[in-house]
């Protein structure tokens, strides 16, 4: 029997990335390796936001990685490498990440079944197609099937501008003091949505299925009517980017392939063994032989690749044969190698004596 450790499973569970921190900055990646090791942080397509154009601030990485220190030493060397600006956290035009390898950030959910009374959050407004700001004040009960909320307007801060940084720069919202989407005439403010909203003018009734929120993220400080900005840990790109792909899922139409789709009355098929069992005289069975082996290929690029295949032989006679391609979770020769194996003793009877032979000494070593 073999036994893969934990920490081995662990690090073979990680997504492949495009461009290696260790190649842009080899200099200082050994000295902290360790560090970058324990976040499971291999690639510079972890490190960007939702859509691969911006490298994520240092907050929203301690958000994301739970980083509990200072910024580091290399987290300053890496942003003049790779971004036009370092103000900016805009990346390089041949850095931006693909589609394929953009991190499964967290989404901050809202929970419409919940009672909300100030929570601050973010909406996805269809009609103007661009992102609101503000707190839910109300939300309707769950027993009723109209699910909404009440809604008081907040609008990034026009001053706090530049040239370089509107976007990368932490966001602050002020009130807004009544714009074109004000809906309070159409509404019967209560005096309880009053209190709760802390001295706002603009009001909006909301659905809930392009909110995120916001709550997590906000510097504590307590609201009053006098308080006229808040402000926030995360940039404006961040929490932009955030939820229009979360708005995006509800337009995303099915693909179907005609000739993947099973036949309307399948006729029942045996399938072939991946594996042989040869029995001997007293119907034991005989020792098993393979051999495996494993690939990588277009390693830091998008079009990286992982196979693996084997042979099972007895008296140098090939019996079966086997190979497919396997997801790119941290790319490496040796969890191609490893995969083989594995695949392998996955497929024999418990308790089978099996000879394997391999070209990879560290697949040797690492079972």
């Amino acid at each position: 029997m073999f036994d893969l450790s934990p920490t081995l499973l662990d690090l073979l569970s990680i997504k492949g990335g495009t461009h290696a921190l260790c190649d842009i900055f080899p200099q200082l990646h050994a000295r902290f390796a360790t560090q970058l090791l324990d976040k499971r942080l291999f690639y510079l397509s972890q490190l960007v936001d939702h859509d691969g154009i911006y490298i994520q601030s240092w907050d929203e990485l301690r958000l994301n990685y739970k980083f509990h220190h200072r910024i580091p030493l290399w987290y300053k060397t890496l942003l003049p490498q790779v971004c036009e600006h370092v103000a900016s956290r805009q990346l390089l035009t041949r850095y931006h990440c693909p589609e394929t390898f953009l991190p499964n950030l967290p989404l901050p959910l809202v929970n419409p079944h919940t009672k909300w009374r100030g929570l601050w959050s973010t909406y996805w407004h269809s009609s103007s197609s661009r992102t609101l700001y503000g707190r839910i004040i109300f939300n309707s009960s769950s027993k009723t099937q109209d699910l909404y909320a009440i809604f008081t307007h907040w609008i990034p801060d026009p001053s706090d501008d530049s040239l370089i940084t509107p976007q990368s720069r932490s966001l602050r919202l002020i009130r807004c003091s009544g714009c074109s989407l004000n809906q309070s005439s159409s509404l019967k403010i209560s005096n309880a949505w009053r209190t709760r909203a802390k001295g706002a003018s603009c009001y909006l009734k909301i659905d809930f299925y392009n909110v995120l929120a916001l709550e997590t993220c906000t510097k504590k400080r307590f609201l009053t009517e006098t308080v006229q900005s808040v402000d926030f840990k995360i940039s404006t790109h961040y929490l932009e980017s955030q939820l229009r792909l979360f708005a995006q899922r509800l337009h995303i139409n099915p693909v179907f392939d005609n000739d993947e789709l099973p036949p309307s009355s399948p006729s029942p098929q045996t399938p072939e063994p991946l594996v042989y069992h040869l029995q001997q005289n007293n119907n034991v069975l005989e020792d098993y032989q393979f051999y495996t082996d494993g690939s990588l290929t277009n390693l830091c690029s998008p079009d990286v690749k992982m196979d693996f295949g084997w042979v099972q032989v007895v008296e140098d006679l090939i019996l079966t044969s086997h190979s497919a391609s396997i997801p790119c979770f941290h790319p490496s020769a040796s969890r191609a190698e490893i995969s083989a194996i594995a695949h392998v003793i996955s497929n024999l009877p418990d308790n089978s004596t099996i000879e394997l032979y391999t070209d990879s000494l560290s697949s040797i070593n690492t079972l």
